[in-house]
């Protein structure tokens, strides 16, 4: 939306709102992160200072995330030289949102996206103290592989019992972080079908797939492009500790599959295509 405003760009520089980028060698422009090429190390595969585990039993903010990436002294690789799926990419851009605005990222959201849309039970969950009525509560499977699982990362359980109820006291966002409903999820792709918000303009930005240094060709804002079974599709799954999410569109078709799964092994990905394969079986997806 601010590019489309012109209020900045995907050429831009990110060491214009993030200094600390200044350090390395190559410049890191908004589209590298957008497209998760930009090189920075994520989060999750370096050590925190006190120790503790990035599970999200534990209390940790984005700023966290965020200096641990940046404390590295080098880039894993130039920035648009290979795709890596990082979260950091996405936590630095609520930043950029925030000091273009002049809003927080939840707000911006909330007044600039969620409401238009009339997405009234989805917001960007920053405040872990925050009520949320009807909230499910994320499980994982005591198994033994889960509980050996949670030790490893300092988490002490019991063998016995059925499920891991496992609470998100982390509120990071940006490459998460959203709490939403279905309903909501299919008002936002409805809308990718009418275009009735944000135009023609903001639809092909959404689903612009520029070509890097790399193989990988097929991610947009957010989305990824594929087909199946011969029908072209946009995507996006999710996961985390208790939870697994799908988001599934036949653009061609009008039609969206949305899994939403308190379940750490609710395998959302793979009932959203056992889904669409009937859909496809009998007809309703052509």
């Amino acid at each position: 939306m601010l590019i489309l405003e012109d209020a900045l760009s995907l050429e831009t520089d990110v060491a214009e709102f993030v200094p600390e980028l200044r350090k390395y060698n190559d410049t890191i422009r908004v589209k590298h992160l957008v497209y998760n090429t930009s090189g920075i190390t994520d989060y999750m595969r370096l050590k925190r200072k006190s120790g503790q585990s990035w599970v999200t039993f534990n209390y940790f903010e984005i700023d966290e995330c965020i200096a641990t990436s940046l404390a590295q002294d080098s880039l894993r690789f130039k920035p648009g030289e290979k795709w890596d799926y990082c979260n950091v990419n996405f936590m630095l851009l609520t930043k950029i949102v925030k000091q273009v605005s002049g809003q927080s990222f939840a707000d911006f959201a909330q007044t600039r996206l969620f409401q238009p849309l009339g997405m009234e039970h989805t917001f960007i969950h920053d405040d872990i103290t925050r009520i949320v009525p009807n909230r499910v509560t994320p499980y994982n499977p005591r198994t033994e592989e889960y509980v050996q699982g949670y030790k490893e990362y300092g988490i002490q359980l019991r063998s016995e019992g059925t499920y891991i109820q496992h609470h998100r006291n982390a509120p990071h966002y940006g490459g998460s972080g959203v709490v939403t409903t279905i309903d909501d999820l299919l008002k936002w792709s409805a809308n990718m079908t009418t275009k009735a918000f944000g135009g023609q303009a903001f639809y092909d930005l959404m689903h612009h797939t520029p070509k890097f240094n790399h193989d990988r060709d097929n991610q947009a804002f957010g989305l990824y492009m594929s087909d199946f079974k011969g029908r072209k599709t946009t995507a996006w799954e999710g996961g985390d500790w208790g939870i697994s999410s799908q988001l599934l569109r036949f653009p061609d078709q009008g039609i969206t599959i949305v899994v939403l799964s308190n379940l750490g092994s609710g395998a959302a990905s793979r009932k959203a295509n056992e889904m669409a394969a009937v859909l496809i079986a009998e007809g309703i997806i052509q």
